[in-house]
């Protein structure tokens, strides 16, 4: 994570981009460090889409020395740590979340924020389908601009993932709520193991625990970031956070 963020930072300076602040805190239940990039704004297109994958970039350089001690000396761990990184890398491109992926997608069409526009995509692309359709039964012919397609297609996509996550998610609260003494009981299993000193088993049940509070947090998270939205609209203030990435 750490390094990731050394990637954002090292292109901001290399362009002359006063970073703001460096901190971490909580993205889809997990933890993770992130810059506020907002200076980037000033850059044009083509550099700030170096600052959007650099992040990525150094993230896979670290995969290299990794591999060449495995070469020299086999390790299931350190494998599991350079496929641990691609998957992390490949999960940053994803552009339905707000992490670099995305920050590259609205960088590359260079619009400030692509999921604001996205009732307004969706809206946008039906009434032209129905307008299309409508004139070609009368043998006339519409054309559809690609921005069009583009915008509605992914404003979908995008509302489909968050339809399907707030499912799951409430799926989750409620078995979390139906298996609350469970929970109860798995916590008071980790004093008693820290007790012993039988670390090891308060590690496990403790993983336990954290999975189980995993929809719990999105739910606290997501809130959050919906007063968040509500504040900044309220005061028409506008913010770009680059990354959010573990």
């Amino acid at each position: 994570m750490f390094i990731h963020e050394i990637g954002h930072v090292s292109a901001a300076y290399k362009y002359g981009v006063q970073v703001g602040k460096i901190g971490f805190g909580i993205y889809m239940a997990y933890l993770v460090f992130f810059v506020d990039m907002t200076n980037t704004w000033r850059l044009d297109k083509n550099k700030r889409l170096v600052n959007d994958i650099s992040g990525i970039y150094f993230q896979l350089i670290t995969t290299i020395p990794i591999y060449l001690i495995t070469i020299l000396k086999p390790n299931v761990s350190l494998y599991l740590t350079i496929l641990i990184i691609m998957i992390s890398s490949l999960m940053n491109v994803i552009p339905v979340l707000k992490m670099d992926g995305y920050w590259l997608l609205t960088d590359f069409l260079n619009v400030h924020n692509v999921q604001i526009k996205t009732k307004q995509s969706i809206n946008k692309l039906f009434v032209e389908l129905t307008k299309k359709y409508k004139l070609k039964k009368r043998g006339q012919v519409y054309t559809l601009s690609k921005s069009t397609y583009f915008y509605g297609i992914y404003s979908i996509i995008y509302s489909l993932v968050k339809v399907v996550c707030i499912i799951f998610v409430c799926y989750a609260l409620i078995l979390l709520f139906m298996g609350w003494d469970n929970l109860i009981n798995t916590i008071s299993l980790v004093f008693k193991s820290f007790i012993e000193r039988d670390f090891s088993t308060s590690l496990i049940l403790l993983n336990k625990i954290f999975i189980l509070l995993i929809p719990l947090f999105i739910l606290i998270n997501v809130s959050l970031s919906i007063i968040k939205e509500w504040k900044n609209k309220k005061i028409g203030g506008k913010n770009k956070c680059l990354d959010v990435k573990v």
